[in-house]
């Protein structure tokens, strides 16, 4: 309950330098007491709580709760909080309980703000033809469905209302800083709503944003920063003097080091450093750690970014209209380049300057190479390297989300059936190449050449991880009660059948899904029944169970030897080149064992021998 300030609270208030223009427009809790407001203005109608509690600083330093050297204006702030040093004033602003305020310059919020919420995001399509409206409550794949499914006009108009739903409950005259924030030495944040428990030191401007916070997941925006029409999820971190521009940074992200953002967005677990994106649908585990390296245009997933890898959508006639498309697990080298339009199969490493329209979607896990202007494809050797298979372990343990109800729904499987079945076309596309020609030295696929014998050998090395996909499958005891030989898609990283994502559409389109919280939950329901959408669809392949398990031990053993061996070549002799300098053969070899180890001894090489070991068990068990 609040009640109006007494004489005496207010004589009070005036003894200690504090102004109001009208002191009946001030209310205060029950138990207030004014001793610890100094130096403050008031304006429009202001609600106070108590402060009584002391508050303790990092480094052990203790201070009051209450108000010093402030102007507040229109504002309700909640108990023991600590406002200090404010050089221009705090405006229309609701702060909850136990927040830090201190040495800012300008906190206000103007009528009708969205905090960022339906900022329209020209994402791929520099120009905007695929815009996407960010809020709060975004997802990876209602992005990458309002983005891409512009085909379906129905769905999206019917998606992009619920969105706009979303944004009128969000309008307000009042800007909200939650409970336990800490805001420090900032200079100007404007129309920005602040989640509770997060921490916003050192920032230059929060202009038109909302940044996303509780207690489990702690958001840290950090000094110099710029934000401008941004939306940043819970448990992410924007530092060191980063520029975001009408961007969308999702859970548990990392953006730092002067890192600069225009038109973006980047779903969980990125991490951006140093470099530049515009126009950019960073799916979830996008990295980007050089100062080189530009990323335009383009759409990404569990990709990794070489130094001074950049991209193209310009080609000088109607604008920076073409974008590009690079499978999730994609990589590109150092110093590499691609023009857009084009498409990068799964797992692949772009090397070279690529300067015509590839698409090699057909062609998972390939190495794509440029020399000398000569365009060649390795299909399928990406899959024997060690590197590869260390990624799909590692993107898992590094989900940086604590929150039980994540937005963003991934499937981590490095099999799943959008790669089988991208492994079984790639497969009929060789065999077709083959066929033309079984005498031929050399193939050509949209310009790209192709030697016969990598052809040969990416066919039986596709089969391989077909082989130990059904074997995983079989070996689960998933069952299903009927067969599915639908399409699977990868949306944004949940990874589900085509017709299920249709359904869901459908379900938009009719108006049974009546708001974006039921469109995540829809969502969820597709990612928590993967795996009986899998099992239904791998019967299909199930013909002869027996000979099925067979071929997959088989091709474990092989897959096995074949990391194994891409493994010891880190133990080999030209590695040990900077070991022991200035020292004979002998002391080199021991310096190297002493840092590095006994081949034999490995952690992840012996990591990759007992899970082989415990899928082959599982596999003769049945």
């Amino acid at each position: 309950m609040h009640r109006p300030l007494t004489p005496n609270e207010i004589a009070h208030l005036q003894a200690q330098a504090c102004k109001c223009q009208n002191w009946n427009l001030i209310e205060v809790a029950d138990g207030f007491t004014p001793d610890n407001i100094y130096g403050v203005t008031f304006s429009g109608k202001v609600r106070l709580g108590i402060f009584q509690k002391e508050i303790l600083f990092k480094g052990g330093i203790s201070k009051k709760a209450g108000i010093i050297n402030a102007t507040i204006h229109n504002c309700h702030i909640a108990d023991n909080v600590y406002i200090n040093h404010i050089t221009n004033y705090i405006a229309n602003y609701n702060i909850g309980s136990d927040c830090i305020i201190e040495n800012i310059d300008l906190l206000e919020t103007y009528p009708q703000a969205t905090f960022g919420n339906g900022t329209e995001v020209a994402v791929l399509d520099e120009t905007g033809s695929r815009k996407v409206k960010i809020f709060e409550l975004l997802s990876a794949s209602t992005a990458y469905l309002v983005s891409t499914f512009k085909h379906n006009t129905l769905a999206i108009n019917a998606i992009e209302k619920l969105i706009d739903q979303f944004v009128e409950s969000k309008k307000s005259d009042k800007g909200t800083i939650d409970n336990n924030v800490v805001i420090r030495n900032c200079t100007s944040i404007i129309d920005t709503n602040i989640g509770a428990y997060s921490e916003i030191h050192g920032v230059s401007l929060l202009k038109n944003g909302t940044v996303c916070s509780d207690k489990e997941t702690k958001t840290l925006v950090g000094h110099n920063v710029i934000a401008k029409d941004f939306i940043i999820s819970k448990g992410a971190k924007v530092l060191d003097a980063s520029l975001l521009e009408t961007c969308f940074v999702g859970e548990s992200c990392l953006i730092g080091k002067a890192f600069s953002a225009t038109h973006s967005l980047f779903f969980a677990n990125c991490e951006m450093l140093h470099g530049e994106a515009v126009s950019v649908f960073a799916g979830p585990f996008t990295v980007s750690h050089h100062k080189s390296t530009l990323l335009i245009g383009g759409m990404f997933s569990f990709f990794n970014a070489g130094s001074a890898s950049n991209m193209s959508n310009h080609m000088y006639k109607l604008g920076p209209i073409h974008y590009g498309v690079m499978l999730r697990g994609s990589k590109m080298a150092s110093d590499s380049y691609l023009m857009w339009p084009g498409k990068i199969g799964a797992f692949s490493v772009v090397m070279g300057k690529i300067k015509k329209h590839l698409d090699t979607s057909a062609l998972p896990y390939s190495y794509i190479i440029e020399s000398k202007g000569e365009y060649s494809i390795m299909p399928a050797m990406n899959l024997t390297s060690v590197g590869t298979y260390r990624d799909s372990k590692k993107w898992q343990t590094r989900d940086g989300r604590k929150n039980n109800e994540k937005l963003d729904m991934i499937c981590f499987d490095s099999l799943n059936p959008f790669i089988i079945q991208q492994l079984i076309n790639a497969i009929n596309t060789l065999q077709a190449l083959k066929a033309k020609n079984p005498e031929a030295e050399n193939y050509l696929l949209h310009g790209c050449k192709i030697r016969a014998l990598f052809v040969k050998k990416a066919i039986s090395l596709y089969q391989m991880m077909i082989d130990i996909y059904l074997g995983k499958c079989l070996s689960q005891n998933t069952h299903a009660k009927s067969e599915s030989n639908t399409n699977w898609l990868d949306i944004g990283g949940l990874v589900a059948p085509e017709k299920v994502v249709n359904d869901l559409l459908e379900e938009v389109t009719q108006g049974k899904i009546t708001s974006v919280n039921a469109l995540n939950k829809a969502l969820n329901n597709i990612h928590t029944n993967y795996t009986n959408y899998e099992a239904a669809w791998v019967r299909n392949f199930v013909k002869d169970k027996a000979s099925i398990i067979q071929q997959a031990i088989e091709a474990e053993e092989k897959y096995k030897n074949l990391l194994i061996s891409d493994a010891e070549k880190e133990f080999s002799k030209e590695v040990k080149i900077c070991f022991g300098l200035d020292r004979n053969d002998l002391e080199k070899e021991t310096e190297f064992i002493t840092l590095r180890g006994e081949f034999t001894d490995n952690t992840f090489v012996k990591s990759i021998e007992e899970e082989s070991k415990k899928k082959m068990e599982l596999l003769k068990k049945l």
